[in-house]
């Protein structure tokens, strides 16, 4: 589900538009228009605009994307960016090296950028993680 109500104020607004495109919510379902509003959401300085591009583009499976735009978000203190960005570095060789520091970012986090269900997430990935790596040695 896209974020929108994470953060508020006129910067997210456009962020909400590419909402309403993307869940076709008192508008037609448009793709293009969504990630134009998103877009603009994140050149106004709001993560949330990434972060939905970046689920956007995961939707598609256009992972080489994806990780661009939740890399963007991240940089921004995005908690729920970095866990997707965990994710998806996971499933690439060697990518748990990636995964890992982001995860203990996310714990690091206030409240305003990690929600508590992307603190328990992130602790919960992590703990895989380090269980992996206990087996293979």
């Amino acid at each position: 589900m896209p974020a929108c109500g994470r953060q508020t104020g006129g910067r997210w607004q456009s962020s909400n538009l590419g909402n309403y495109y993307a869940n076709g919510t008192g508008v037609r379902k448009d793709a293009r228009k969504a990630a134009y509003w998103y877009a603009r959401a994140y050149r106004n300085g709001a993560s949330a605009g990434a972060f939905n591009l970046g689920l956007e583009y995961k939707k598609r499976r256009n992972l080489k994307s994806a990780i661009r735009w939740f890399s963007k978000a991240a940089v921004m203190n995005d908690g729920s960016a970095m866990i997707e960005l965990a994710k998806l570095y996971r499933g690439q060789k060697n990518g748990d090296g990636k995964a890992v520091p982001l995860l203990q970012s996310v714990l690091e986090l206030d409240r305003t950028h990690a929600s508590e269900d992307d603190v328990e997430q992130a602790a919960a990935l992590l703990l895989t993680l380090q269980k992996r790596a206990r087996r293979r040695g």
